[in-house]
């Protein structure tokens, strides 16, 4: 019997990922790049995602084959195109933006953090709406100040205010080692922003440490986190097949 496959959505620049997938690749874990989607196969057709095939390092993935989907690219840029010619690559990378979250919507695979319109990798919110939303939550939060400097995009930056720790939410688990009220805080954070998967960064391990910034790249080195991340789809597919 085939092995439904994990597809982890990534960069070729995405060392992590590439990784992760080589190590678990006997679980089901495949890589699918920005340059997949240049490969003649693909077929999906709106309204019948059940009857797609993804074309994934130049073999076809049908849709049924496809346990659930983990993406680690906010959307598709021009540098993960280098195979387009330059004059095309940021009009294509759009258009293969648009073509990923049509299909991710659609198939109804699960996703720890499912594709939003402003990013693939779920919700991709500006640092201060991040702090804002964990002070209304009661936690305590760094000062967070904007610099514009023209020509350039302006930058959020936040007050470290030490060495920094880091709480890992995986589908409501929580890892990281710090204090039990860290990994509260982390959850409620994550169950706010209703993400699965979100890394929330402390100023220090103790209580009452300062919230810095959060994000959706965890460290899938860690063979804790990669572990949580197996077990959730795991567990997603067991659920869905009980229905």
């Amino acid at each position: 019997m085939t092995r439904k496959k994990l597809v982890v959505v990534a960069g070729d620049w995405d060392l992590v990922a590439r990784s992760f997938v080589e190590r678990y690749a006997d679980r089901g874990a495949c890589l699918m790049t920005p340059r997949d989607l240049s490969q003649a196969g693909w077929s999906y057709r709106v309204g019948s995602p059940s009857d797609s095939t993804a074309m994934i390092a130049g073999r076809p993935l049908p849709a049924c084959e496809i346990a659930g989907v983990h993406t680690r690219l906010p959307c598709v840029t021009a540098r993960d195109l280098p195979h387009i010619a330059v004059a095309d690559r940021a009009y294509v990378a759009e258009e293969m933006t648009a073509f990923l979250l049509a299909w991710f919507t659609e198939l109804e695979r699960p996703a720890l953090n499912p594709p939003m319109p402003q990013c693939l990798a779920g919700p991709y919110w500006p640092q201060e709406k991040w702090v804002h939303t964990a002070a209304q939550l009661g936690i305590a939060t760094a000062p967070s100040h904007r610099r514009i400097c023209f020509p350039q995009d302006s930058a959020s930056v936040a007050d470290s205010g030490g060495d920094g720790a880091a709480v890992t939410v995986v589908g409501g688990k929580e890892i990281g080692n710090v204090d039990r009220a860290l990994h509260a805080a982390a959850r409620a954070l994550a169950d706010a922003a209703k993400a699965g998967l979100l890394v929330v960064r402390f100023s220090n391990r103790k209580p009452g440490a300062r919230f810095l910034g959060a994000s959706h790249w965890a460290d899938l080195g860690e063979p804790e986190i990669a572990e949580a991340v197996l077990q959730w789809f795991r567990n997603a597919k067991r659920s869905r097949r009980a229905r």
